[in-house]
């Protein structure tokens, strides 16, 4: 539900001609991911730790494939900022488009999804059509084209 609103803000800047890329860290170590069985992928901000070479999770580690995706992001992440654009001769980060909807999915093996989750993002849609009530924002769809006292 969460990433609905990153999703559709991403559609809007693709449909008015931003250079868009996205990408979806999915990388924990072993070790933290066997101390969360249920969790399923990464969460918000696991990237950071990979950024600042920092380990806060006590089980984390920085093994090997640790170290792969830390290049890979930091590569990425510099090559960004220097030019605008995160391809590197590594990695083959796709523009983000409204076709295909390309990713990079972020882990070990660096791989290009597409449009994933699209039954979890119609769904959503439907939803805030149907109530005409975006539940991220707790605004109306008017209140949200049109504008409210919450944007001032």
């Amino acid at each position: 539900m969460f990433n609905q609103q990153v999703l559709y803000e991403t559609d809007l800047k693709a449909l008015r001609g931003w250079n868009v890329f996205f990408y979806l860290w999915d990388h924990m170590s072993a070790p933290v991911q066997a101390t969360l069985p249920q969790a399923k992928g990464a969460w918000h901000s696991s990237e950071i730790y990979y950024v600042f070479d920092q380990l806060i999770r006590p089980a984390d580690v920085l093994g090997p494939e640790e170290l792969k995706v830390q290049k890979y992001y930091a590569d990425i992440f510099a090559q960004f900022a220097y030019t605008g654009n995160p391809r590197t001769p590594e990695n083959h980060f796709p523009q983000y488009d409204l076709i295909t909807r390309r990713s990079l999915w972020i882990d070990p093996t660096l791989s290009i999804k597409w449009n994933w989750i699209t039954e979890r993002r119609l769904f959503w849609a439907q939803h805030v059509t149907k109530f005409n009530f975006n539940i991220l924002r707790g605004r109306t769809r008017w209140e949200i084209i049109s504008g409210s006292p919450l944007d001032n």
